[in-house]
């Protein structure tokens, strides 16, 4: 595989090199099985590809869905834990790549240990750990192999990034931020209609509840809104779903799992508003945050720790409301005046050019080609 018409050339160093890096992308999880990692993995997949990268992706044996044409991917790992360290090694080697890429964590991981085995691997090795700040305390011990002994170590935000150094301050040298991208294209700008949507995973702590309880109130003032939630739900979370949907059987509300992309993208730009009452605040980790954003979306949501400085300081990109109560305020005035609409949607999807996937997939590029440039200089 050759790189595209006008990509630099220049790899590892070598003037003139025809031939492009192989990297090996390891995540437990793709699509589709439910798991933000896993999405995230296939996304990015896809636009290193568009890259003029040759990538192949190692997962966990099973069905997956094709990424993008011309990806490979082995779906050969059995388990996660030291007794399938042979079999990954065995796939590392028949892949035989330039770099080796891990994203942490993903559900099919679970507890198990082998990723943290991969730094040992002979070849330059990087990671992009997806969240610390918020981990339970014995998967925060886990990351200190990555922390200690990663070539590259990759934070999706700068909060996360500060959190890890803290954890381990010698990181700091071998840590970068890329963030993530937005999990649904672009759709085209809408009229907006008097819905209110909660998009993301159908899971505790991810405020779901107060999404329900602001349905509650509009239903009581007699709002003339509608709700809808979008998203799916792991196996091991159909009993919260299904707890949730009869808790709020008695309110209007539409629940769309398993929506197309373009078909997500297209609700989210047509929206009155998108609720995401995350209990630790608004992150750019949260993918569904970043679609909401990429989409044009007025986006009521919470401030917290991790919640950047220039979006809590700018009132024209997402508004904050600390409880159902003054949500509802909030998407009050929101679906009533479309001035403040406008202007909240406008500076929405402003932001949300920061998160493409060819320029996410490019600063990926020059990182690798760093790490490797790095390699063989040593």
């Amino acid at each position: 595989m050759t790189l595209p018409e006008g990509r630099r050339t220049e790899i590892c160093g070598v003037s003139g090199a025809s031939v492009a890096v192989k990297v090996l992308l390891v995540s437990g999880t793709l699509p589709p099985h439910v798991c933000g990692v896993g999405d995230y993995t296939g996304r990015l997949t896809g636009a290193l590809s568009d890259e003029g990268l040759d990538v192949e992706v190692l997962t966990t044996s099973g069905p997956v869905t094709a990424v993008q044409s011309g990806v490979r991917i082995r779906a050969r790992v059995d388990g996660w834990t030291p007794l399938h360290v042979r079999e990954v090694a065995r796939e590392i080697r028949a892949v035989n790549p330039d770099l080796v890429h891990l994203q942490y964590p993903t559900v099919e991981y679970g507890a198990g240990l082998l990723p943290q085995m991969l730094v040992s691997i002979r070849r330059p090795f990087a990671v992009t750990i997806h969240e610390a700040s918020i981990a339970h305390v014995l998967r925060k011990v886990s990351l200190y192999p990555f922390l200690m002994l990663a070539d590259r170590v990759i934070s999706t935000t700068r909060f996360e990034a500060n959190f890890m150094s803290r954890m381990y301050p010698p990181v700091r040298d071998r840590l970068s931020v890329i963030p993530v991208g937005s999990n649904v294209p672009a759709a085209a700008t809408h009229t907006r209609d008097r819905s209110i949507v909660y998009f993301g995973l159908i899971a505790p702590n991810k405020g779901l509840e107060d999404f329900l309880r602001l349905a509650e109130l509009a239903q009581k003032a007699g709002a003339s809104w509608r709700f809808t939630v979008i998203g799916q739900t792991q196996p091991r979370r159909l009993a919260y779903a299904e707890g949730l949907r009869n808790a709020s059987h008695h309110l209007s509300i539409e629940w769309l799992p398993g929506l197309p992309d373009w078909e997500v993208a297209d609700r989210l730009a047509r929206a009155g508003a998108v609720y995401l009452p995350f209990p630790d605040g608004a992150s750019l980790r949260r993918g569904s945050l970043v679609a909401a954003l990429v989409n044009g979306a007025p986006v009521i949501t919470m401030r917290g720790p991790a919640t950047p400085k220039d979006i809590a300081e700018d009132e024209h990109i997402v508004a904050f409301a600390g409880s159902p109560e003054s949500a509802f305020e909030r998407a009050g005035k929101i679906l009533s005046d479309s001035t403040l609409a406008d202007e909240l949607s406008w500076g929405a999807r402003r932001y949300g050019g920061n998160f493409s996937w060819p320029g996410i997939a490019e600063r990926h590029v020059k990182l690798y080609e760093e790490m490797l440039g790095a390699r063989k200089q040593r």
